[in-house]
């Protein structure tokens, strides 16, 4: 999201002598980190996204417990966006022959993964979800659920999963009750 982390020092933006007109394609965290930059910089960017909002894979972590603070960077996306002058083109799938057209100096491809479906058997079963169908698509999973993988998606899905309803850390009060804060000043620190 901040490709300068811990090289602010040495990894300076400036104003580009020579303005190119870039596309981006796919408005994920990557793509729209490249699109900001590049503004900022001074360059005409066009973003693009098949999709019909700016976040790409964030949109499936911002709803696992935990991770609510996901929303947050896209909020930030959302404004510096609009701060850099960036175009923003979503629900549009661009073919190569429509950025030529366009005369676009520059193209960076930001598209991000692709799920993919591991070759077990049983897999296509009407009762196999994916976590997509499950987070994203919010499909009802039985009460005894196997999750397969033992990654990150794994556990944000088993998250997801043990943990629905409103998340503590969005809710003042409850956040406050889950970790004894006392918020009357009584207790001395």
């Amino acid at each position: 999201v901040n490709p300068r982390a811990c090289h602010e020092t040495e990894l300076n933006y400036l104003p580009t002598l020579h303005i190119r007109k870039i596309a981006v394609i796919g408005a994920g965290p990557a793509g729209l980190a490249a699109a900001t930059v590049a503004a900022r910089r001074g360059h005409q960017v066009t973003l693009f996204d098949s999709a019909s909002e700016i976040g790409g894979q964030f949109n499936i972590a911002k709803r696992v417990p935990g991770k609510e603070e996901f929303s947050e960077t896209l909020r930030y996306f959302r404004n510096t966006l609009e701060e850099t002058g960036v175009q923003l083109r979503l629900g549009t799938r661009v073919k190569a022959d429509d950025l030529v057209g366009a005369g676009f100096d520059e193209v960076v491809l930001a598209t991000g993964i692709a799920p993919r479906t591991p070759a077990i058997p049983g897999v296509d079963h009407p009762k196999v979800l994916s976590y997509l169908e499950v987070i994203l698509q919010r499909k009802p999973v039985g009460r005894s659920v196997a999750v397969i993988g033992a990654g990150g998606i794994g556990f944000d899905v088993s998250e997801f999963l043990v943990h629905q309803g409103v998340a503590t850390s969005l809710d003042r009060e409850a956040f406050w009750k889950e970790w004894g804060i006392d918020t009357t000043l009584q207790a001395r620190g």
